[in-house]
């Protein structure tokens, strides 16, 4: 394998452990954590993860590009920066609870995992295999390893166009779903049934310190999600709820709230006013997220203490590792540096029970695996710790409350 493919194997390993879903044109990963960017040109986005580059460069902060970065250079770069998103201590697994006693993934030659099953059928030589191990390891094993690292990857070496890639999912998921219709009952008919029907697989992380990670199930064609943008209670307890103007003051004290330094670490949006100004016009109806300010009731001419988003998280990258539903409801809080130690999780909580009382079955949160002062207010707000995983732009811990 040249270096320059070993560097797109890797890159490519990459987007898959943090959850990215890049699009064709220019791709910029961000790594703080090494003072660097990885600049890449997407050449084909893939369903199933075999994107293609037209180049992959390493920029640093103070402007010097590396257009041809070695694979080993790249892939430090990236595990760095991976290994400093889930903050300190080991991360805690994800709820595979059978999976933790699988062996370890077989490493390929650029830290991939083994290479795909092989064959002149590979569907016959997959179904063998889980015949042959279904009483060995965990379903997240044989998951991992023969339909994630197997067959998936074989639907995306017939050549770069999106087209025929589509074409032989669906011709996959008809040998799948004929191999489970023809399996008595029992584990490897359950399997088959779960790789069609579910709508993520597990997989493990090659650079990412994590044990597994979600992925969303290319098999499942579902279409995009019908939703009603999230209700907004005018008042939550002792708190009023507005709308925050992509204009004024309002624009002012958002733009300022989130150049904090304090707030920029975890939220990544430093913007200018003319930026936030597109960004609050652009959460209006339709959008799925709602931005709001908060006022004390007992004094609204006070001014805002809190800008929140409270937005549909079918819509956003937390369903991509996350399994939410239609009528769930999302927020992410910046509270003004001016106010109380915890007001955080007081307003949290009212607004978690105005949102409930609407008819929401549940309110998610996705904070930054770091930020253990927003991980105690939603825990003093009721909310409790689901699980870690990786989105594009961080590792979170998702936070969930759950209506009574």
């Amino acid at each position: 394998m040249t270096p320059a493919a070993r560097g797109e194997r890797i890159l490519r390993h990459a987007l898959l452990d943090i959850g990215a879903d890049p699009a064709p044109g220019p791709l910029v990963l961000p790594l703080p954590a090494v003072g660097m960017d990885v600049v890449a040109e997407v050449e084909h986005a893939s369903p199933v993860g075999l994107h293609r580059f037209s180049r992959i460069a390493l920029a640093t902060t103070d402007g010097a590009v590396d257009p041809h970065p070695g694979p080993d250079e790249l892939a430090a770069a990236l595990r760095t920066e991976l290994a400093a998103r889930g903050g300190p201590g080991p991360l805690p697994p994800g709820p595979v609870p059978a999976a933790a006693d699988g062996p370890a993934p077989e490493q390929g030659p650029a830290g991939g995992p083994p290479e795909p099953v092989g064959g002149t059928d590979p569907v016959a030589v997959a179904l063998a295999l889980l015949h042959h191990e279904a009483g060995r390891v965990s379903d997240a094993d044989l998951t991992d390893r023969v339909l994630v690292s197997g067959l998936l990857p074989l639907v995306g070496a017939t050549g770069p166009a999106a087209r025929p890639e589509c074409s032989e999912l669906t011709a996959l998921a008809e040998r799948l779903a004929a191999a489970r219709d023809a399996e008595r009952p029992g584990r490897v008919r359950r399997l088959l049934h779960h790789w069609l029907t579910a709508a993520h697989l597990w997989r493990r992380p090659v650079l990412h310190p994590a044990r597994w990670h979600r992925t969303p199930n290319p098999l499942l064609r579902a279409g995009a999600p019908a939703v009603t943008d999230p209700p907004v209670p005018g008042r939550a307890g002792e708190y009023l709820l507005r709308p925050a103007r992509p204009h004024g003051a309002d624009l002012r004290t958002v733009g300022d709230w989130m150049r904090r330094p304090e707030v920029v670490r975890f939220f990544g949006q430093p913007w200018p006013d003319e930026r936030w100004a597109r960004e609050l016009d652009g959460h209006g109806a339709g959008s799925g997220t709602a931005a709001v300010l908060v006022e004390p009731a007992g004094d609204p001419a006070a001014g805002p203490i809190a800008y929140l988003e409270i937005y549909r998280p079918v819509r956003h990258a937390l369903a991509r590792a996350f399994p939410v539903g239609p009528g769930d409801v999302g927020v992410h809080v910046c509270v003004g540096a001016a106010h109380r130690r915890g007001t955080g999780g007081a307003l949290l909580a009212a607004v978690a029970d105005a949102l409930t009382a609407a008819g929401c079955p549940r309110v998610l949160a996705e904070p930054d695996a770091r930020n253990t002062a927003a991980r105690g207010a939603f825990g003093r707000a009721g909310f409790d710790e689901a699980e870690r995983i990786a989105l594009p732009h961080k590792d979170a811990v998702v936070m969930v409350r759950t209506a009574a």
